[in-house]
């Protein structure tokens, strides 16, 4: 939220998180303030990435990620994968390997 105008989000301070409305409504840009056991902060936006498939009668969570989709072609380079979109994934499977409750207590690197 503090990358956006001063006045477009409204701040709503709940017990263990604090709700960011974009112009104090309560939806899919709403963004969540949430400080965890370890004290990092996670800003989380509301939404949830469904795949369905066989016309929806199976269907899974579509984890998030910062690479894009469209890969660089050489050589004219038209393509939107970036050397900070590689570090951002990197540090977000680091994290989930060293902060996740159901990760092994060891890592064979």
């Amino acid at each position: 939220p503090q990358v956006f105008d001063e006045d477009m989000f409204i701040r709503q301070e709940e017990h263990d998180f604090i709700i960011h409305l974009m112009n104090g409504v309560f939806d899919s840009n709403t963004i969540f303030e949430v400080t965890d056991d370890m004290s990092r902060t996670f800003f989380l936006k509301n939404v949830r990435s469904k795949i369905d498939i066989d016309g929806g009668k199976y269907s899974f969570r579509n984890a998030p990620h910062f690479m894009s989709m469209i890969s660089d072609t050489w050589p004219s380079s038209i393509g939107e994968t970036t050397r900070r979109d590689a570090e951002y994934e990197t540090e977000a499977v680091l994290d989930h390997y060293f902060y996740h409750s159901n990760v092994a207590p060891f890592l064979c690197i």
